[in-house]
C-alpha cells in the first residue's frame, strides 16, 4: 500500500474525533497513547516529525491528553556481499535509480531521519551475550521440559539413576559433597534441565554463527529462538504417531535447520554451522544420562547431523507424487520439505531465486 500524508494523518483522527465527542471523551481515560511503529519506513518523515516534535497535525495543536510515541529501525548499510546476491531485489514504486541504489545498500529499507527528530531518538540497545544466553535457556526449558517429562523412557533411564548412585557409592564418580542426595524425581528433573541447557547452547551457537556469516547482530533475535523451539516441539509431536525419546534429537536438528541452516546460501557456511553444533554436543559429562537414546548421543559430528537432515527430507519427499522426468535433487527436496512444513505450521515462506532457477 502506498501511503500519503492524509493516510498517515488519519491514524490520529480517531483520538481527535473522540475528544470532540463529549460523551465519548468522558468514557476515555485521561491519557490516550498513539504508537507509530517503524516510522522511518514511511516517506513522509516531515509530517511525522511535526507530530512527534512540534505536537501539531497540519499546524493544529494535538490535545495534551494524546501522547504520541514512535519507534524506528536503524539506518545502517549492509556489509558487502560475498559472492552472488540473492534473487530478491529492491525496486521503489517510482522507479528512481538513485533511491533504488540507496535503499539496496541498507539492511532495513528506511528513509533518513530528519535532524530535528534525531535529537529525540533513544537507542534502547540490545541484549548482551550473557543475557541472551539466559533468555534462550529459560525459553528452552519452558518449551521442551514439560514434553520431555511426558515421554521420559522411565525404565531405561531410571536404571541409569540406580547405576549412578552405585558408582558414587563406590567412588567411581567424583562426588560433590556439597550436593544433597537426590530423589528419583529430582534426578529426572535435573537430567531434563541438563538436556534443555545443552540444547539451548546449540540454539545460541547457531544464532551466533548466523550473525557471523551475515555480519550483522540484528539478523536473528529471540523470535528466531521461539520459532526454532515451536518447530522442534511440532516435529517431536508429529514425526511419529506418539512422541518418542528417540525423536528428540531429530526434532531439535530439524528445528535448527528450519531457522538457521536453510537460510545460509553457501554450503561451507552450513557445514560450519553443524560443526559448531556437534562440538557443543560433545561437551557433555558422564553423569548426563538424558542424552542417551535421543539420537544425538551418536550423531555428534557435522556429517552425521547433515545426513540426518537429508534422510528426513527424503523420507517426506518419497511420500509425495513427483511427475515422471522430474529429478528429486537436493534443491527440490529442500524446497518441498520447507514449504510443506511451513504450510502445516502456518509460517510465511518466500522461495527466492534468480530467473531460470525455479
Amino acid at each position: 500500500q502506498k501511503h500519503t500524508d492524509s493516510s498517515v494523518a488519519k491514524h490520529m483522527l480517531p483520538a481527535e474525533s473522540q475528544r470532540s465527542d463529549r460523551s465519548a471523551a468522558e468514557a476515555l481515560p485521561d491519557r490516550v497513547i498513539v504508537f507509530l511503529d517503524e516510522i522511518n519506513t514511511c516517506p513522509h518523515m516531515g509530517l511525522i516529525t511535526e507530530v512527534l516534535c512540534n505536537r501539531t497535525l497540519y499546524g493544529v495543536p494535538i490535545p495534551e491528553r494524546i501522547v504520541v510515541v514512535g519507534a524506528l529501525n536503524p539506518h545502517r548499510k549492509r556489509p558487502e556481499e560475498r559472492g552472488e546476491q540473492e534473487g530478491l531485489v529492491f525496486r521503489p514504486a517510482d522507479g528512481s535509480p538513485s533511491v533504488n541504489k540507496e535503499m539496496a545498500d541498507l539492511i532495513y529499507k528506511v528513509h533518513p531521519v530528519p535532524a530535528t527528530l534525531r535529537d529525540f531518538v533513544f537507542d534502547f540497545g540490545s541484549l548482551s551475550a550473557e543475557e541472551e544466553k539466559k533468555y534462550v535457556g529459560s525459553m528452552t526449558i519452558a518449551a521442551l521440559a514439560p514434553l520431555l517429562k511426558e515421554i521420559w523412557p522411565a525404565a531405561a533411564l531410571d536404571d541409569e539413576f540406580a547405576e549412578t548412585e552405585i558408582n558414587l557409592a563406590f567412588g567411581l564418580f567424583e562426588e560433590d559433597v556439597s550436593r544433597p542426595k537426590l530423589t528419583l524425581e529430582q534426578w529426572r528433573t535435573e537430567q531434563i534441565h541438563q538436556l534443555c541447557n545443552l540444547l539451548a547452547k546449540c540454539i545460541y551457537g547457531a544464532q551466533s554463527w548466523v550473525r557471523t556469516v551475515e555480519r550483522d547482530p540484528a539478523v536473528v533475535s529471540l523470535r528466531d529462538v521461539r520459532r526454532c523451539l515451536d518447530l522442534a516441539t511440532w516435529f517431536l509431536r508429529n514425526m511419529t504417531r506418539t512422541a518418542k525419546w528417540s525423536q528428540v534429537g531429530p526434532s531439535i536438528v530439524l528445528g535448527l535447520a528450519f531457522v538457521y541452516h536453510y537460510r545460509l546460501r553457501v554450503l561451507a557456511d552450513r557445514t560450519e554451522l553443524w560443526t559448531q553444533v556437534s562440538a557443543l554436543l560433545r561437551q557433555t559429562t558422564d553423569t548426563m544420562c538424558a542424552l542417551t537414546g535421543t539420537g544425538l548421543d551418536k550423531g555428534r559430528n557435522a556429517q552425521e547431523l547433515h545426513v540426518m537432515i537429508k534422510r528426513l527430507q527424503l523420507g517426506l519427499c518419497r511420500r509425495l507424487y513427483i511427475e515422471e522426468g522430474v529429478a528429486l535433487n537436493d534443491a527440490l527436496m529442500e524446497n518441498l520439505f520447507v514449504v510443506l512444513v511451513c504450510m502445516l505450521n502456518r509460517l510465511p515462506v518466500f522461495l527466492v531465486g534468480k530467473p531460470g532457477t525455479s
